[in-house]
């Protein structure tokens, strides 16, 4: 990636982390109604999991943050 595409993605997180179960919470609403199918292939909290992905994204593309998840 150039530095600007960088540049995008880590304003992008920082536009979604503050909104990250509720963004986690409508990529599932929208992924099981475009496809109800793959819905058996998730399994557990539908909502932490993706907040600890996010997390580990977040991470390992920008350095550690400090806030935890939820």
């Amino acid at each position: 990636m150039n530095d600007h595409t960088i540049q995008l993605v880590r304003e992008s997180f920082d536009l979604v982390e503050p909104i990250a179960s509720q963004a986690a919470a409508l990529f599932y609403v929208n992924l099981f109604a475009t496809d109800p199918s793959v819905k058996p292939l998730f399994r557990g909290d539908m909502i932490k999991q993706p907040l600890l992905n996010f997390e580990w994204v977040s991470w390992r593309r920008f350095g550690h943050r400090s806030k935890e998840v939820r």
